[in-house]
């Protein structure tokens, strides 16, 4: 009996964010706040990575939210 390997390009998640596509500003919005409140419970963790990619992807709802609302 023979055993088939799948070989995986990585192991880490793709990176993703919350805004990606999105013009919806109402989910926008959601998506930025969801972002912050997680970036503050990976701080009160000491989370510092976490918290760091999570306000990334805040920042980038709002980028896109300050786009869809001009």
């Amino acid at each position: 009996m023979t055993r088939s390997v799948i070989t995986m390009a990585s192991r880490r998640a793709a990176p993703t964010t919350p805004a990606q596509g999105n013009h919806d500003p109402v989910q926008l919005h959601a998506d930025a706040h969801n972002s912050v409140a997680l970036a503050a419970y990976y701080l009160a963790k000491g989370s510092n990575k976490a918290a760091q990619r999570k306000l990334g992807q805040a920042m980038a709802a709002m980028r896109a939210l300050d786009k869809v609302e001009g």
